[in-house]
């Protein structure tokens, strides 16, 4: 493993990445540097050194990173700006790491975009997107822990297709549209906040979580607070929603949509939603296991959740 450091060795990060082989580690001195990076080698580190060190798009680079095709790389510290389709991409690649970077003013697309297996996301502030905070498409076994992600145009953090997604401990707050919405299969969401999330279409109907179009997802210690139209909305099967807090939305609480079915709803706090604690076409008896409290009808509306 040799260590490559830029500017002192090499002018430019690109400079550095071309030279460096799988298993080298570029260090990057605080500066501002304006440029696109393209990894195709496994296994390089680029970590920014101690201090500040900035991608800056000058609003006409597309993006500060693109990892294409490559697994075991990790992108770490950076702060990057001003890019217009992304801050880091990730094609076609697997099992990379990207860390504690900071995110923000993507003029025309996401901040991260994921579309590779098996990739965490981790500890990063997006903020000031265009489009959706975090964006991972029909991509398998993502892990996306600890983010912020924060005023961006679209959604905080949407997961389009694939499967085995862990979306652990993130905030979304202030985003235009829903703050998390998944539409892939067997998806774990445990203990994020969702905070003052709205929609930017006004004939939406998704809500703060929205588990579209996903089966056997786990929804557990979620706090959704504040958020424009419903806390949860459930729109397929085998969804599992358990001991989140959900309160002070303008919709209903937890909304079931009529094709979902075999639904479990236990323990969840429901206060001070504009409209029904928890809503669908019928509510099985036995499969709803609530705390709810504040507006709608006695908090429940007629639902359909099996169990």
């Amino acid at each position: 493993m040799t260590v490559l450091r830029v500017p002192s060795e090499f002018p430019a990060i690109s400079d550095a990445v071309a030279a460096a082989g799988s298993g080298d580690t570029i260090l990057v001195a605080p500066g501002v540097y304006r440029e696109q990076v393209r990894i195709t080698t496994d296994f390089v580190r680029l970590i920014a050194d101690e201090g500040r060190v900035v991608l800056d798009g000058n609003g006409n680079l597309s993006r500060a990173f693109v990892i294409d095709g490559a697994q075991g790389v990790e992108i770490n510290g950076f702060t990057i700006r001003h890019y217009r389709r992304a801050g880091i991409a990730v094609t076609a690649s697997r099992f990379n790491r990207l860390a504690h970077n900071v995110i923000h003013r993507i003029i025309a697309g996401e901040g991260i975009h994921i579309a590779g297996d098996g990739n965490l996301v981790w500890d990063n502030d997006v903020s000031g997107a265009s489009g959706d905070g975090i964006l991972v498409t029909d991509s398998d076994g993502n892990w996306l822990v600890a983010n912020r992600s924060v005023d961006n145009g679209g959604r905080g953090i949407l997961i389009l297709g694939g499967k085995n997604a862990a979306i652990v401990s993130n905030e979304t707050a202030g985003n235009q549209n829903f703050g998390i919405a998944s539409t892939g299969e067997n998806t774990l969401l445990l203990n994020n906040s969702l905070i003052e999330n709205g929609v930017a279409e006004a004939a939406s109907t998704a809500g703060n979580m929205d588990t579209g179009q996903s089966g056997n997802t786990v929804v557990i210690g979620t706090r959704i607070l504040g958020n424009q139209l419903p806390g949860i909305v459930l729109s397929r099967r085998n969804t599992f929603v358990a001991r989140n807090r959900i309160k002070d939305n303008t919709g209903t609480g937890i909304a079931v949509g009529a094709t979902a079915r075999f639904n479990s709803v236990q323990e969840n706090s429901v206060a001070g939603n504009a409209d029904n604690g928890i809503q669908a076409p019928v509510i099985r008896p036995g499969s709803v296991t609530k705390r709810v409290h504040g507006k709608g009808a006695g908090g429940v509306a007629p639902g359909h959740l099996d169990c």
